[in-house]
């Protein structure tokens, strides 16, 4: 009886903790920008996005891509710095890094440490340890649409593109969990795209280069930036997000302010199944309380003295003396 009622004590706990549980939403500790020089121009557009080979992005050390395109009428020259959990192993590139042909070249360095001086706040900002991918487009397209401050990017995005993948140092997709039981929310926190930590995102620079780089730097200032996870599968239902989503059916982030964003969405399916066992939980707990309290009170109540025993009759009530 107690080992009944015990077993439902623990079951009803365990599934309803596992129906409230939040999985961790702590922003992502990684960066991805893209830094122009003050004497670079500035009148072409840029696009910095960041997808998953796979949506959604699973596992421990998720294989991501970050593009940038650039369309106009200038030759473009710029670093993309990543940093923190958002560097990347197995690095390679598309074009292929450390190549040039008639459109421009690229190539990767890995900066051991990348400190600037930011000439807004007069703060130092060390980045530690960061891949800085040099990028040089001679010749981008023109572009098709004129930029929109405040607007997300013309769709579909058109320019000279370089793409940069590998497998990120951490993962971006949490899911709650107690022991082997697996909850049905599920996080998604990204790295900082399109500026540097501790900046604010209306900033632009400039940036002393104290270490690891040369010279004054500063962001673009006609640039795009996209976060682009997926669509959710019919069984999910996207709780929270921050900022909010473009479209409530798709992870899809896009806009010309730097962008962390955080999602948290639920699987219905698996909602409803844990609910069913909740019930069932509760039933079972229902049973194993009262089995408990009819133990408990069998214990606590208090017991009657034993009736002491009856001496034996020293004469027969009907014996007749003899005469």
């Amino acid at each position: 009886m107690v080992l009944v009622a015990l077993t439902s004590v623990v079951s009803y706990i365990a599934v309803s903790v596992t129906i409230n549980g939040e999985p961790s939403t702590t922003p992502f500790q990684g960066f991805v920008a893209l830094l122009q020089s003050t004497a670079a121009s500035q009148e072409d557009q840029v696009t910095l996005a960041v997808t998953p080979k796979i949506p959604g992005a699973a596992g421990l050390h998720p294989n991501l891509s970050y593009v940038v395109a650039v369309c106009g009428s200038k030759p473009f020259q710029g670093v993309l710095l990543i940093g923190g959990n958002a560097r990347l192993s197995h690095l390679k590139g598309s074009p292929a890094l450390g190549t040039s042909n008639a459109n421009g070249q690229s190539s990767s360095e890995k900066l051991p440490d990348l400190k600037f001086l930011d000439e807004g706040t007069d703060a130092n900002l060390d980045l530690g340890p960061v891949q800085a991918i040099h990028l040089t487009i001679s010749q981008p397209p023109q572009c098709k649409y004129a930029y929109a401050q405040n607007h997300a990017p013309p769709s579909p995005i058109l320019g000279q593109g370089q793409v940069i993948m590998g497998q990120a140092a951490a993962p971006v997709q949490q899911q709650w969990r107690l022991g082997w039981w697996s909850g049905p929310r599920t996080s998604q926190s990204w790295p900082l795209i399109g500026s540097l930590p501790g900046v604010s995102f209306n900033e632009l620079g400039v940036f002393h280069a104290l270490t690891g780089l040369t010279g004054a730097w500063i962001r673009p200032e006609r640039a795009y930036f996209v976060v682009d996870v997926g669509s959710l599968t019919a069984r999910a239902i996207l709780e929270q997000a921050r900022p909010q989503t473009n479209k409530a059916s798709e992870l899809d982030w896009e806009g010309t302010q730097p962008v962390q964003p955080v999602a948290v969405y639920t699987d219905t399916v698996s909602m409803s199944t844990l609910q069913n066992w909740l019930v069932a939980a509760g039933i079972f707990l229902g049973i194993g309380g009262s089995l408990l309290a009819s133990l408990l009170y069998d214990w606590a109540r208090p017991r009657r003295p034993p009736d002491p025993p009856r001496s034996p009759s020293r004469k027969h009530p009907n014996h007749t003396p003899k005469r």
